[in-house]
């Protein structure tokens, strides 16, 4: 069931509703990703404190120290984490979003745990090992999570963040005296600015990364809603597959000959049965008859081109080919007459009868009109046909009569035909040969 906001809402709004909640889930997922991540670098510190504590302190003494600060360093973020994921979760249940500047603040703090890491390291051990050390690692985490929420320039900022507060701190260590290492290349600064601009970069290529993803989002949503637009408009007056059509080919209808199967169905006595009735009850008993009979149509690949008040014109293959048409319109007919026969004896509608008219053969399909108005149709002789084998329903008193053009086309061991002869038709100089199929 719609909500009050999708009914009454434009459908650009409903949108930007959609992605301002996407986006919370996406900080929310941030989130947790990073308390995940900080909790498992917690307990490979803690591991190594513990276990392999000896080591350190005969070989780098004052390692643990060090470990055990930036341990209580890292749960303060895991739990800063989880409390800001749990306000994401109640301002989603409020329907409200987060301030957008939050947004960088909570960047800029998150891009600050690594680097406060590494002065605590530093003040343990030799500063240039700890501007080396796998801590480093953890700014392109927040580089990579900053994509999540799809804001090139938050990804640019934490970059820039990141790259900033990591070129400071080496330069300030390689450029103090009683800081020097006993590695010389690690004492060019180069080699700390080179890291400090792939920062700075892999921020940019986040940015880069979340912008074409966000373009491709509300790309992927405009042709959505154009084609949801279309077929709003054009969706009761011709069919979806003729819509489908209509988008593949760039909005443009394109003239093309095919092979079809043309059946014309008509209600027989509708006049007589609309007297005296209201404009109401006749649109029932138009739903009520025409309605099953379409759902027949479409079961059997066939497309609906025009509702007639009476009848219908289908067509069966266009602009949808399939393997054997004829026979998907042979047996789409003798389904629409044995439903109608078990309405009428189960009184589900008023008694009613129908005549159909089966002819193959080829069409024009595509649009007919002015520039200002024009319709999708068939056109050909054979829809003419369809149309002639239809009337003759009424001479034959039968239902469903088609031509030898659809009994080739298909294996008609498995049907009672009979066959009616060699008929002259209006419009025709070579006569048809008319069998009755039911």
């Amino acid at each position: 069931m719609k909500s009050f906001k999708e009914i009454f809402l434009p459908e650009k709004n409903i949108f930007e509703e959609h992605f301002r909640t996407e986006a919370l889930n996406n900080e929310r997922l941030r989130e947790l990703i990073i308390a995940a991540s900080i909790l498992l670098l917690v307990l490979g510190l803690l591991i190594n404190v513990y276990i392999l504590s000896e080591d350190y302190t005969t070989e780098v003494p004052g390692l643990i120290d060090a470990f055990k600060w930036i341990i209580l360093l890292f749960l303060f973020l895991a739990a800063r984490s989880l409390l800001v994921r749990k306000i994401i979760h109640k301002r989603m249940r409020e329907e409200k979003s987060l301030p957008y500047f939050l947004s960088y603040i909570n960047s800029f703090f998150e891009v600050s745990v690594p680097s406060a890491a590494i002065i605590i390291l530093s003040l343990y051990i030799e500063p240039v090992a700890a501007l080396v050390s796998p801590i480093v690692l953890l700014y392109f985490l927040f580089i990579i999570l900053s994509s999540l929420e799809l804001d090139p320039r938050l990804c640019f900022f934490t970059g820039l963040v990141a790259a900033v507060e990591y070129i400071s701190i080496s330069f300030y260590y390689i450029t103090n005296t009683e800081y020097q290492s006993n590695i010389p290349v690690l004492d060019i600064p180069m080699a700390f600015l080179g890291r400090g601009t792939i920062l700075l970069v892999s921020g940019i290529i986040a940015g880069v990364v979340s912008l074409q993803i966000r373009k491709r989002i509300l790309k992927t949503y405009h042709v959505i809603e154009e084609r949801n637009e279309l077929e709003k408009v054009f969706g009761q007056q011709v069919s979806k597959e003729i819509v489908d059509e209509f988008l593949t080919n760039k909005m443009k209808i394109v003239n093309r000959t095919r092979d079809v199967c043309i059946m014309f169905l008509d209600i027989r006595n509708f006049s007589k049965f609309c007297e005296g009735k209201t404009p109401e009850e006749i649109n029932t008993y138009q739903n009520h008859t025409l309605g099953f009979m379409i759902d027949v149509v479409n079961k059997y690949g066939g497309i609906v081109n025009q509702i007639l008040g009476d009848g219908f014109m289908a067509t069966f293959g266009a602009p949808i080919q399939r393997d054997n048409y004829c026979k998907d319109a042979v047996n789409a007919a003798l389904e629409i007459i044995s439903t109608l026969k078990n309405k009428n004896e189960a009184n589900e509608i008023p008694v009613t009868n129908c005549g159909i008219g089966l002819h193959t053969g080829e069409v024009i399909t595509g649009n007919v009109g002015t520039a200002n108005r024009k319709q999708y149709s068939i056109i050909g002789n054979t829809v003419i046909m369809a149309t002639r084998l239809e009337q003759l329903n009424k001479e034959y008193n039968s239902n469903i009569l088609v031509s030898k053009e659809v009994l080739d086309k298909i294996s008609s061991n498995d049907l009672t035909a009979e066959f009616l002869g060699s008929v002259k038709v209006k419009g025709r100089t070579e006569p048809v040969e008319v069998y009755k199929l039911a």
